[in-house]
């Protein structure tokens, strides 16, 4: 019976996620006159920092860095050191963004309205504590898993939400949560 529940819990899970990456709930019209790049980082190993932000540095742009509070000063199970709450700071002192996760990197589908809420409310007290002009305004999924609900309320918190989506945007639009 455990065993059944699991695979429709999965399945709920497929489901939904299939859904959200179909389903645009907030989209923003480009009239740009020069393609658009954007540079992200997701989970910000340390290499992100000393090689990555190093290198956007040197040629005068910025990223946005999708960082969980609870990972930083920490390593991932693959032993490679995770960014620190100093290297943090500076990546934001350099000008470069820190963008939201949930503070213990769950995927949102598996959070409830209020708990979704109070992870996104951790995670920026804890970017706040570190320097009070850190504001997460744009969000990325962990694990690049979104819900049609999870899309809806966090679109009414964020600039925008990303997930990881194979491909070029080549549309006049972008979807933005």
């Amino acid at each position: 019976m455990i065993g059944h529940i699991a695979s429709l819990t999965s399945l709920i899970d497929r489901c939904a996620h299939r859904a959200a990456m179909h389903v645009r709930t907030k989209t923003a019209l480009l009239n740009n006159s020069a393609p658009i790049v954007s540079f992200t980082f997701d989970d910000v190993p340390e290499s992100a920092f000393s090689v990555g932000a190093a290198i956007l540095d040197a040629h005068g742009v910025n990223g946005t860095f999708y960082i969980a509070g609870t990972l930083c000063d920490t390593v991932d199970p693959d032993g490679r050191s995770l960014i620190t709450t100093p290297e943090c700071r500076e990546l934001h002192r350099r000008g470069h963004e820190i963008g939201c996760h949930t503070f213990s990197h769950r995927k949102v589908g598996s959070l409830g309205h209020q708990a979704l809420q109070l992870e996104i409310e951790r995670n920026q007290a804890f970017f706040s504590a570190l320097d009070s002009s850190i504001v997460l305004e744009n969000f990325a999924y962990p694990y690049n898993r979104a819900t049609p609900s999870s899309k809806l309320m966090l679109q009414r918190r964020f600039r925008s939400c990303r997930a990881g989506v194979p491909g070029v945007n080549v549309a006049p639009w972008i979807s933005v949560c």
